[in-house]
């Protein structure tokens, strides 16, 4: 509702631009939620299959759509790792295994949600840093920090990884061929990403013959246009 109305005043002209943002009052309640539902001893740890298990007594699954407990986790997920005080942020990620009992989310809705969200911020932290060269072990090790706040599988983080190496690829493909003319100086600094990020123009990324032979070309003619290139 609160989402709604905030909506409806930048519509009006009423609040001014930027990011629509819900998340502070919203992660407040929450974790007042948590504080209550503590307090009165709600949580409970049981054995489930041999493995002491943390559970809620009692969730909000049979009184709101399963939609908006989802949205209230995805928000409160996005403030913990997008908001501006660290300290907030840690008891943010500290009992978001709290706040998922209390909505009721079951292991499944909550990986997915996990994924949905850490996928968002592998892909933005890495289009960022690639532009500079390979990631650093300080970049890896941040990505990492987020892989196991969120229990995102190994195997799914390297994907991501790999897409974003293509992606850079790819997009310095496309940006000569948006240019007047493809310049060589520019296929150089392609080539280099090529290297850095072991890709193959061809296998991986399905760049066109005639791109190639442009590419090629242009390289070819910079070299007899400067003389490394001599007749004999």
């Amino acid at each position: 509702e609160e989402k709604a109305k905030a909506q409806q005043k930048r519509a009006d002209g009423q609040e001014g631009g930027g990011q629509l943002s819900m998340a502070d009052p919203l992660t407040a309640e929450l974790l007042n939620l948590v504080e209550f539902a503590t307090a009165s001893k709600t949580f409970v740890t049981k054995e489930v299959n041999g493995e002491l298990v943390e559970t809620a007594g009692a969730d909000l699954r049979d009184q709101f759509e399963l939609r908006s407990l989802k949205e209230l986790y995805r928000q409160y997920l996005v403030e913990a790792f997008s908001g501006a005080k660290p300290e907030q942020n840690q008891k943010l990620l500290a009992n978001m295994g709290k706040v998922s009992l209390l909505l009721g989310l079951n292991g499944a809705e909550v990986r997915l949600v996990n994924n949905e969200i850490g996928s968002l911020i592998y892909r933005q932290f890495i289009s960022k840093a690639l532009p500079k060269g390979p990631l650093t072990e300080q970049d890896r090790n941040f990505l990492g920090t987020i892989k196991d706040a969120l229990g995102m599988e190994q195997t799914k983080c390297d994907e991501l990884v790999r897409d974003q190496e293509l992606t850079r690829v790819s997009v310095l493909v496309e940006q000569m061929f948006e240019k007047d003319q493809v310049l060589a100086e520019d296929v150089r600094a392609m080539r280099d990403a090529v290297d850095i990020f072991d890709v193959d123009l061809m296998e991986d990324l399905q760049v066109s013959t005639f791109k190639l032979e442009r590419l090629f070309i242009a390289e070819l003619e910079d070299l007899i246009t400067t003389g490394a290139l001599k007749a004999d």
